[in-house]
């Protein structure tokens, strides 16, 4: 089976580039909401992103993070 987006974003936090700079971001986002991670898409991710006023690199590490996780699918 697949891992949503949410899932696979958390697995991310451990690299050392861009994704997992935003993956730890979207923890940290996570625990302060108290949301669940694994039932995040990169539509929800990039919304709360736009709420945040997230700026340009952050939004090109969710279109790289979006790519590689839809080639795992």
């Amino acid at each position: 089976m697949a891992l949503s987006f949410g899932t696979w974003l958390k697995d991310q936090a451990h690299r050392n580039d861009p994704i997992g700079d935003l993956a730890k971001d979207f923890i940290s986002a996570c625990k302060w909401r108290k949301e669940d991670p694994a039932a995040k898409s990169p539509d929800h991710v990039s919304f709360q992103m736009d709420c945040l006023g997230a700026c340009d690199l952050a939004y090109e590490a969710l279109d790289a993070a979006a790519t590689e996780w839809r080639r795992t699918r």
